[in-house]
């Protein structure tokens, strides 16, 4: 075998150089093939791909570790014979004839002649030229009168000359590659000081929308130092950056243009990167891009690596929020931001090259494990694993060229998509050029609301054509496909279609645009110019063909009784999501919408303008009813072609400080919130949160109203409670400088556990309610539903009390555990009677001021778990329903029922937490077809079989005292009772003792039903409907008389029963 010659530095270094790319190459084309397998699980591939990160790294280091002790199993042997041999020549020996040279006699020529023939080898012998001759000798030879001249050459044989070729590759090879490092290391240094500055430049955030979003996600993290939420103008989209200093960086432009749900979603997914120390693995991936850009695999690794660590923060969001918002949210901030510049220190949402399609495909990936963390066994599998293949480096360690082999494995050949093809053109019928075309792909979740997937996008050319390619699996993932074609002035949603083979042509027109207008002033008539506003569809039933004139709003006394299922809605104009901004008049142009659906227009808080909402065509009358308690945002209904103007309320900053009581130090970096109320002294309300700086200051702008509340939290695990500042009035003087003092305590602290196996329970909510005789107990003091502290996952909680009597309550985040059950009284009073009050456990304690209070130990109870089917009357599986039980009780309402139901899916339901031997009253409700029943369901039964009948139906007519129909008044007092007992705020029952019902409005229970106000206001002759009631189920119609609730009528229904209320009397002012 021909050998490099290894006493030149050059050559080991070459050698050295292949030995790095070849072991790169087999740890990359490894953990790339095993990567495959784990594609479902992105937290082990992140690891395994992180492992083989850090084995890239050492490569050099390996391979000079092996050379230089020369332990490796794959060795050269070195030649020997005759050390001043040259390997890989051979001599080359012509003789060439020519005429007679005289020959010099003299003593010094004589004397050299004879030394150059005694030194003359004999060249018939073999092998002596070879061995004693040197490339470039001439020499004379004198055996015959006619002399001849010899000229040997030494040359290399064809190997040798193979050998240099490669030598010389190598070499250029080699240069090109540090070359190529060092620019990327120039690149890299020239990145990183460009986020340096970036972060030098950034600005400390000061919307209280952000600081609320961020906390919140923030709380996903109890245990961890949180990054700094700072602001640029200088990113296009959110990152997470900082080594030392962990800061989330997010764009300054889109502070005011992203929903509250979504920033808090995108928030957690950037704290994630910050807290797992994403930036190191991120440091240690530019470092080997530079140093092996040469070996593409080495970039797909990367990209690999950039999109397993994305799906892992992915993960983090999916814990809060389901995979269907989440995906609107990342398709929603990619239609904002624009290509990043190449920040090598930084990670955003959408610095990793992947397409989003792909990652909203594995968001919705039902097998997709949600693992955050590995556990020891896998961490130890991914150690053994690297250090097997760290030995296996080290043995294969060459000591010379290998030759590089040919593919053996060809690329598979690509599979043909689905291509769907058309033609757009305007309402004048041109091309609509240049239109934006996305294919969306639709399955049914439930009774309302498909599941959306873009698909695909592109856009039309300059004769409207567009074609695009799907994958050939997409019709087994969704049923049914749409198209939605917009340009700058005309947007189209498409009819659903089926799949239609391998080949779609579809051609669509779009509408004509609606060309409304909405000028926004502020309260002096000013324009507000370049407002930025976040647009939500409602889903308003349309009863206009397709094409036709847009019709004027439906009004209360034409209402749409049932809503139609969207996923069968006709083709109609689409309204675009994407938020917008008025222009230098404060003007709105309102050509991309349908003027036929509602709109409701979020106006994001500033320096001059409060947060609020404006409600454009929903259904809802622009003025508030006598009765309505509500808070209402602004509501206006709008025509095609009119310009509508509207007053935007104007801020109202709240600012002060929160001390800690006792000592008078500020309370730092914690929560805060204000409410807003427009009515007098009563009325809903609606809030906002922020957060205090390090000195304890807030500065809030609230939502409008004229009755505002302060409640500010106490920072986490301190013995502080949560004080609330009731009834303000906002004046220029009054609003600034409010300081809220929060009263030291005690702080009780414990562990939950499962009562069978013993192990902690995280995420379970522990709240605290004192006894009314607690003579500390202050009514701006809040306990309850609204200081609710999470279980960390060793199960232990922290929540401060009052010294005295009082409760803990304790829900799981799971529903296996069996509810317990007390009336209000009991809780608050030790006496019997009162609302129902639910609670996987109920706690009592006694602290003592100035005494800690001992750690306690709380146990759930597991109960049954019961799995049932659910069919029509034609023994159908029912596809989507509701189930309605008192089971399922939130931890924010424990003590009020509120009408919440489970979803039943595909003919399947789940009850959990059931207590041996009891039975519990459950009610099903196919609200869309109008089906329902109500079944006692017990663990006797593990898998009961429950068949829908038909609803039944009741009609009530209002009247006021003097027998004359009301009408257009918002009434409906109908309700439904899962648990028996006396109805709502009958406080008299209270105080015998007795418990009162669990029931709600069926307004609240059936949304489908009764979700348009039309549905539950009185017509012409006072008349009121209440469709889909579940036969078998008890239902209470209560009016309040004298201040008190009076029960006119109590009844059950049968399957298609329907029944007449008759005439109610209503007295308008109780």
């Amino acid at each position: 075998m021909i050998a490099f010659d290894f006493w030149k530095p050059g050559d080991l270094l070459l050698l050295g150089s292949m030995n790095v790319l070849l072991q790169v190459t087999f740890v990359t084309a490894t953990t790339l093939l095993l990567a495959l397998f784990l594609r479902r699980n992105p937290a082990v591939r992140y690891g395994l791909l992180c492992a083989a990160l850090i084995l890239v790294l050492l490569a050099p280091v390996i391979t000079l570790v092996m050379q230089s002790y020369g332990t490796s199993l794959l060795t050269f042997s070195l030649e020997t014979e005759g050390s001043d041999a040259r390997s890989g020549t051979e001599v080359r020996y012509d003789p060439v004839a020519v005429d007679a040279l005289p020959l010099n006699f003299s003593a010094d020529n004589r004397e050299q002649q004879y030394a150059a023939q005694t030194a003359l080898p004999d060249p018939t012998e073999p092998g002596t030229l070879k061995r004693e001759l040197h490339s470039g000798s001439v020499l004379e030879l004198s055996r015959t009168p006619k002399k001849s001249t010899l000229v040997a050459s030494v040359v290399p044989t064809k190997e040798a000359e193979a050998v240099q070729t490669l030598r010389i590759t190598l070499q250029g090879v080699l240069l090109i590659w540090i070359a190529g490092t060092i620019i990327a290391l120039i690149r890299q240094l020239t990145g990183w000081y460009r986020l340096t500055a970036i972060l030098r430049s950034a600005k400390s955030n000061c919307h209280s929308s952000l600081a609320e979003s961020f906390a919140e996600a923030g709380r996903l993290f109890p245990h961890n130092r949180l990054p700094e939420l700072v602001l640029s103008a200088h990113v296009s989209g959110p990152v997470s950056a900082g080594l030392f200093r962990p800061r989330v960086i997010f764009p300054e432009q889109l502070a005011d243009q992203i929903a509250p749900k979504a920033l808090r979603d995108i928030f957690i997914h950037e704290i994630a990167h910050s807290v797992r120390r994403d930036q190191v693995i991120l440091l240690i991936q530019n470092l080997v891009s530079a140093l092996f850009w040469l070996q593409p695999l080495v970039k797909f690794l990367n990209r690999q690596l950039a999109q397993a660590r994305e799906e892992v923060c992915d993960n983090y969001v999916l814990e809060k929020t389901d995979a269907k918002t989440y995906s609107q949210t990342l398709f929603t901030l990619a239609s904002l931001i624009q290509s990043e510049r190449f920040l090598p220190g930084a990670i955003g949402l959408f610095t990793s090259r992947w397409k989003l399609e792909h990652r909203i495909a594995g968001l919705l990936d039902r097998k997709r494990s949600r693992l955050t963390r590995l556990t020891g066994k896998k961490l130890l599998c991914l150690l053994a694993l690297s250090l097997c293949m760290t030995a296996g480096l080290a043995a294969g360690t060459f000591t010379t060229a290998v030759a590089q082999t040919k593919e053996s494995k060809k690329s598979e050949p690509v599979a043909k998509g689905i291509i769907v093809r058309g033609t757009i053109t305007t309402h004048e019928d041109k091309p609509a050029a240049g239109a934006r075309v996305e294919i969306i792909g639709l399955k049914p979740v439930d009774e309302t609301i498909p599941d959306r997937k873009m698909l695909a996008e592109g856009v039309a050319d300059k004769a409207g054509h567009y074609e695009l390619t799907l994958p050939v699996d997409v019709p087994k993932m969704y049923t049914e496909m749409n198209i939605l074609a917009r340009t700058e002035h005309s947007g189209l949603l498409s009819r659903n279609r089926k799949w239609q083979g391998d080949s779609m042509t579809v051609d669509l027109k779009l509408f004509k645009p609606s060309n409304g207008v909405i000028q926004f002033v502020d309260a002096k008539g000013r324009p507000a110019k370049h407002l930025s506003l976040e647009m939500e569809r409602r889903n308003i039933k349309i009863s206009a063909p397709p094409g036709a004139v847009i019709q004027p709003l439906q009004t209360a006394d034409k209402p749409a009784k049932r809503p139609q299922n969207i996923m069968h809605l006709a083709p109609d104009s689409m309204l675009i999501l994407i938020p917008r901004k008025t222009d230098d008049q404060g003007k709105l142009l309102l050509n991309m919408f349908d003027l036929r659906r509602g709109v409701t227009l979020k106006v994001t808080g500033s320096e001059q303008f409060a947060p609020q909402w404006v409600n454009i065509n929903t259904g809802q009358p622009e003025e508030r009813s006598k009765h309505d308690g509500t808070y209402r945002d602004i509501v206006r209904n709008i025509k095609p072609g009119e310009t509508l103007t509207i007053p935007l309320a104007p801020a109202q900053w709240f600012s002060g400080r929160v001390l800690l009581g006792d000592t008078g130090k500020p309370a730092a970096n914690t929560r805060i919130k204000i409410w807003a109320s427009q009515q007098e002294p009563f009325g809903s309300m609606v809030s906002i949160e922020g957060k205090t700086d390090e000195e304890g200051n807030f500065r809030l702008n609230p939502r409008p109203g004229i009755r505002f509340g302060i409640v500010a939290y106490p920072p986490q695990g301190t013995p502080y409670l949560t004080r609330e500042i009731k009834d303000l009035h906002w004046t220029p003087e009054t609003s600034k400088e409010i300081e809220i003092k929060l009263d030291k305590v005690v702080l009780a602290e414990g562990f939950v556990r499962d009562a069978k196996t013993g192990q902690p329970l995280e995420g379970a909510a522990v709240q605290y309610y004192p006894e009314r005789a607690n003579k500390r107990y202050t009514e701006d003091i809040i306990t309850g539903w609204q200081s609710i502290q999470k279980t960390d996952k060793a199960g232990k909680f922290q929540i401060p009390v009052l010294p005295g009597p009082g409760s803990l309550l304790v829900h799981a985040a799971e529903r296996k555990y069996i509810l317990q059950e007390q009336g209000s009284r009991e809780l608050h009073e030790g006496k019997p009677g009162g609302t129902r009050v639910y609670a996987h456990a109920f706690q009592k304690i006694n602290p003592q001021m100035g005494k800690t209070l001992e750690p306690l130990e709380i146990t759930l109870q597991s109960g049954a778990t019961v799995a049932g089917t659910l069919v029509d009357p034609s023994g159908k599986p029912v596809q989507q329903a509701l189930m309605i039980s008192r089971l399922k009780v939130a931890p924010t309402s424990p003590d009020w029922w509120r009408g919440e139901s489970d979803k039943v899916q595909n003919g399947n339901f789940k009850l959990e937490g059931l207590r041996e031997g009891e039975e519990y009253p459950v009610y099903f409700l196919d609200p869309e077809r109008r089906l329902g029943a109500a079944a006692l369901i017990s663990s006797k039964n593990p898998a009961p079989r429950i068949v829908l009948q038909p609803c039944g139906s009741a009609t009530a007519r209002y009247v006021d005292q003097k027998g004359k129909p009301l009408v257009d008044e918002m009434l409906g007092g109908l309700r439904m009772i899962v648990t028996s007992g006396q109805t709502h705020y009958d406080l008299q029952a209270i105080r015998r003792g007795e418990k009162l019902a669990d029931e709600a409005f069926v307004v609240n229970i059936d949304r489908l039903n009764y979700q348009s106000p039309a549905t539950t206001t009185t017509s012409a002759q006072g008349k009121l409907d209440f469709p889909a009631l579940i036969p078998g189920a008890s239902y209470r119609h209560v009016i309040i008389v004298d201040g008190h609730p009076q029960i006119t009528h109590e009844f059950v229904l049968q399957p298609g029963e329907q029944k007449d209320l008759g005439e109610i009397e209503i007295h308008l002012n109780e």
